[in-house]
């Protein structure tokens, strides 16, 4: 998931970026928080599903479903978060970084995310190789009447 992750952190003003599952299950995470525990990405996927998860009730009366794309501006950063039916990508940025200012990286995390599970299904869903041909002339060959092998692939009779 290096590739996923790791070109966000070149973006200005992103200090960290986790994937996780959509119940909270950190995938990957790269970057740092000032005055963060071992564990930062471990909590904050965990803080963000519970987020996430409570904004369900409170707008299910307004519009159809939960929003693809949230950001949430607080004192010391921003969390910009983009979720998609089976992850979770949050990206917390540094004060004074606008949040439209990652929304082409995000969505090319997701584009690079979704390549790297479509490469990995593909290698999951190959076919195995095909068996070689068997010899003719093996245990099943035809035999003439005689009892020694024909030339012909046929079996008689």
């Amino acid at each position: 998931m290096n590739e996923v992750l790791e070109p966000l952190l070149r973006v200005p003003g992103v200090r960290l970026a986790v994937l996780s599952t959509s119940d909270g299950v950190p995938i990957a995470w790269r970057g740092e928080l000032e005055n963060a525990e071992e564990q930062g990405g471990d909590a904050l996927a965990g803080l963000v599903a519970g987020w996430i998860s409570s904004l369900g009730p409170s707008l299910g009366l307004v519009s159809w479903d939960l929003p693809q794309r949230m950001a949430l501006k607080c004192a010391r950063g921003t969390l910009v978060v983009r979720r998609v039916p089976t992850a979770i990508l949050l990206v917390v940025l540094e004060p004074g970084t606008s949040a439209d200012e990652t929304r082409v990286p995000i969505e090319a995390a997701l584009s690079r995310l979704q390549r790297v599970a479509r490469g990995s299904r593909a290698s999951a869903a190959a076919p195995a190789p095909l068996l070689p041909a068997r010899n003719v002339k093996g245990p099943r060959a035809a035999y003439a009447d005689n009892g020694t092998p024909s030339s012909s692939p046929e079996l008689p009779g």
